[in-house]
């Protein structure tokens, strides 16, 4: 059936070659890259931010599980602290990702309220402050 939808539509493979935009490039630790996107609408006060702390590659099962049972732990911490407490913004969000073999954290959080700058400052004040208990 999906061969036949692929078909219908007329879905073509892509090569790799093909593919544009974001690829998952190498950082040194104790390094990090910041992009600031200008919003088209400049009357728009929101601010959002996504910050990701890579843990390693999915090539171990052991890796991706420890990953995974320790933003199992985090998540209902981060979000009743920064949304719930400090009241950031609607948006408070941290997950397990699993990205072209790299897995990590991705904390995100958009506010009408604060800046991105602030709001990274809070991700990483939760995190060192809880970082025994994770």
């Amino acid at each position: 059936m999906v061969e036949h939808q692929a078909t219908l539509i007329k879905l073509q493979p892509l090569a790799v070659e093909a593919l544009s935009g974001a690829n998952p490039v190498k950082v040194a630790s104790g390094e990090y890259h910041r992009v600031n996107v200008p919003l088209a609408d400049a009357t728009n006060e929101n601010s959002a931010l996504i910050s990701f702390f890579e843990t390693g590659t999915s090539q171990s099962i052991k890796n991706e599980l420890t990953s995974k049972l320790a933003m199992q732990v985090m998540q209902q911490p981060f979000f009743n602290d920064l949304r719930t407490n400090q009241q950031l913004g609607y948006v408070v969000d941290a997950r397990h990702i699993n990205n072209r073999l790299l897995i990590g954290y991705r904390f995100l959080i958009q506010s009408a309220a604060y800046s991105a700058e602030y709001c990274i400052g809070c991700i990483n004040k939760f995190l060192v402050g809880n970082r025994k208990a994770f």
